[in-house]
């Protein structure tokens, strides 16, 4: 009877955080009592079973009293005006690893349409934010989160919470490991992290590449909808996939080239232009594995796809299959090696570049958006 209850009691808190926008309407068009100076007030603890909540100075602390794999929520909902690029950040205080988050959902007459969340928060002081476009959205909420499962009794201050516009226009990037973003304490980085060394101080670049999605999970695990959630009129997206989407074995991430591949860019291409933003294609790197002095094409046919779909749909395709050839075989099969990530027990990769690799393919990038005067051109040095 106990575990019954306690279902239930959990799926009242849900229901709480997840269905108060059928009232929402008479919320404020903007967030309240930032710096928690009149308490909780404006603020709800949608989990209170698991997930203590107080206030002293100014500053909120959240801490997990029960086991669950809900995540604990601050949340408040407020009206949002429509096509507005925002950003809610906070202070964040913590000794837990990957406990502590930001959470923005954005929603349309009731329904919820996205839900972004910001990276997790590493043990000790950090600062966090989250971007999103309101889109036609009418109201969203933003939420101090903790995730108790596994970390009863750890806890978090969240404090100088702020939400603001961003008027600056975006390059988004979708893509793999060859693009994503690596730690700093590796050797290893994907050219999307090294595009910002390239762009003026005009232009943000929110790189949302991740290792191993293809074309088929990116959209599958809802990254493509976060992207979308961060799309700004005006905002350019560059999309490289095909690593990952030619893995036959793996049906999760596997896109045939000749029609789930070439659908799913054409899907990317069209959500991009329904929202009035510009689409790059580029071709997918080259891998570092040689015929002699030529580098062997492992690719199959999805980098000629890419070139095809962007002749039938008018986009513009930033050909880094090629680019990276010649690179490769400029430097030759050893010499490359000098721009490729080596594992923590010295074996070559043959996928992913080091820092001056992606830097180089980064460079490359730019240089096609800047000489062929691309959509977001102006944005680069």
């Amino acid at each position: 009877m106990n575990t019954r209850k306690d279902a239930m009691k959990r799926s009242v808190a849900a229901a709480l955080f997840l269905l108060p926008l059928l009232w929402v309407s008479a919320a404020e068009p903007e967030l309240k009592n930032l710096d928690f100076a009149k308490g909780l007030a404006d603020w709800r603890n949608a989990y209170p079973e698991t997930t203590g909540a107080e206030v002293a100075d100014g500053r909120l602390k959240l801490t997990a009293v029960k086991e669950s794999g809900t995540a604990g929520a601050v949340v408040q909902y407020f009206k949002v005006p429509a096509n507005t690029t925002l950003v809610f950040s906070a202070d964040v205080d913590t000794e837990a690893d990957g406990f502590a988050f930001l959470n923005a959902k954005l929603n349309k007459a009731g329904k919820e349409t996205a839900s972004l969340e910001s990276a997790n928060a590493k043990p000790g002081k950090s600062r966090l934010e989250i971007e999103f476009n309101t889109g036609d959205s009418d109201t969203a909420a933003v939420a101090c989160r903790i995730r108790p499962r596994g970390k009863v009794g750890a806890s978090v201050v969240f404090s100088g919470l702020a939400l603001k516009t961003d008027s600056r226009p975006k390059i988004l990037i979708a893509g793999d490991s060859t693009v994503e973003n690596c730690s700093p304490a590796i050797n290893r980085a994907g050219w999307g992290q090294m595009l910002s060394n390239f762009c003026t101080d005009k232009v943000k670049v929110v790189n949302l590449a991740m290792g191993g999605r293809s074309t088929k999970s990116f959209v599958t695990e809802k990254r493509w909808e976060k992207l979308l959630a961060q799309l700004s009129p005006g905002d350019v997206v560059l999309i490289q996939f095909g690593h990952n989407d030619q893995k036959k074995d793996r049906p999760e991430i596997y896109a045939a080239a000749e029609t789930d591949y070439r659908e799913n860019l054409k899907r990317f291409i069209a959500d991009v232009r329904e929202r009035k933003g510009e689409v790059i294609l580029c071709t997918p790197v080259m891998r570092r594995i040689f015929d002699g002095d030529k580098v062997r094409n492992t690719l199959e046919t999805y980098p000629d796809v890419v070139r095809r779909v962007g002749t039938e749909t008018g986009v513009p395709v930033i050909d880094l299959n090629t680019i990276t050839k010649a690179l490769l075989e400029e430097y030759g099969p050893e010499k490359s090696g000098e721009l490729f990530y080596v594992t923590a027990d010295n074996k070559p990769d043959r996928s992913h570049f080091n820092r001056k690799g992606a830097e180089l393919v980064a460079a490359a990038v730019a240089g096609e958006i800047k000489s062929r005067n691309l959509p977001g051109a102006a944005d680069f040095k």
